[in-house]
């Protein structure tokens, strides 16, 4: 099944590897490397936790290459009709678990000496650092049904591939990005 999804997280970085604007002073060391991680609760879609811990190296000042490993799990109520869809009630509760293997590219964007650059600063009365970058991701989705709930299967498993590009900003030591992506399952 093919889908596209828009893609939206936020990560909380541990040591974010580009914490200033990119300098363009020859004699500055350009390589770095950080440890980024995450752990956000999952508000809208039942309940669950999102981890995430990865590095990132960066280089030639504003470019960056991560890899990231991403745990994720979900419980939440499925809602049951009828056979006439008129009413509804609360379903089984499913648990999902998902693991997956997030590789990115980044390339950071130097605006430091425009005036869009002044007045969002000002605004937010800190720096930040806007970029644009790709990615690849492939994972694997348990899915488990609530126990003494009769299905035609007790649980599955599922494989998946995606990939998509990112617009991204990173404003002290949050990491919020948004982009396009497709997403194929195995």
């Amino acid at each position: 099944m093919k889908n596209i999804f828009l893609f939206l997280s936020l990560f909380a970085l541990a040591l974010p590897a580009h914490s200033e604007q990119a300098d363009t002073n020859s004699q500055v060391n350009s390589n770095s490397w950080a440890i980024k991680g995450k752990v956000l609760p999952w508000i809208i879609l039942g309940s669950g936790i999102n981890y995430a811990l990865g590095v990132e190296y960066g280089f030639n000042k504003v470019n960056s290459i991560g890899i990231d490993f991403v745990y994720n799990d979900n419980s939440a109520e499925h809602d049951v009709y009828d056979t006439v869809k008129k009413s509804e009630v609360s379903g089984p509760r499913m648990y999902t678990v998902s693991r997956g293997l997030f590789i990115n590219y980044r390339r950071y964007l130097d605006i430091s000496n425009t005036s869009v650059y002044r007045f969002v600063s000002k605004r937010l009365k800190t720096d930040y650092l806007p970029y644009v970058g790709a990615f690849a991701r492939y994972g694997k989705t348990d899915y488990h049904y609530q126990s003494g709930y009769i299905t035609s299967q007790i649980s599955y498993d599922e494989w998946q591939y995606s990939g998509g590009v990112l617009l991204g900003i990173v404003c002290g030591p949050f990491d919020i990005n948004a982009g396009p992506f497709y997403k194929q399952k195995i």
